[in-house]
């Protein structure tokens, strides 16, 4: 599935290019995954588990770290907001009961691998960044 990815990020890459060489690509490295298994498990049941889910995320930046790493002089940065997230508080949450037997709820994260409104800020934030600093080079 990686291999599949670089081919249209790289086919992607070389048509904007192909059109302007001049023009500056900022490739967003994948956030890491909400902080628990609780998401994940409500999410997918069995399917798909956060370390899984981690592990290719994981993989998947060392691949673009290696394949786009250092590549500035060619207009092709690595924004990696991933630094920036806050998995535990900016991802969904939902309350609900703290186990089967009571009736005291607590409040667990729901989505695994989409972030709530204030994780998208985030990496928001982390694109801005890569904005203003690109434009400072003029």
């Amino acid at each position: 599935a990686i291999d599949t990815m670089f081919t249209h990020m790289d086919a992607l890459v070389a048509m904007i290019h192909g059109y302007s060489p001049t023009t500056k690509i900022g490739l967003i490295a994948p956030v890491p995954p909400a902080a628990t298994q609780d998401p994940f498990g409500q999410n997918y049941k069995s399917g798909q588990t956060r370390w899984q889910y981690r592990r290719n995320q994981h993989r998947t930046v060392e691949r673009m770290t290696e394949t786009y790493g250092g590549r500035e002089a060619e207009n092709l940065s690595l924004i990696p907001a991933y630094v920036n997230l806050d998995c535990y508080r900016n991802y969904p949450q939902k309350a609900m009961p703290a186990n089967s037997r009571t009736d005291a709820t607590i409040t667990r994260l729901n989505n695994g691998v989409h972030p709530a409104a204030a994780g998208y800020r985030q990496i928001g934030d982390s694109l801005s960044s890569w904005l203003v600093a690109m434009l400072a080079e003029g």
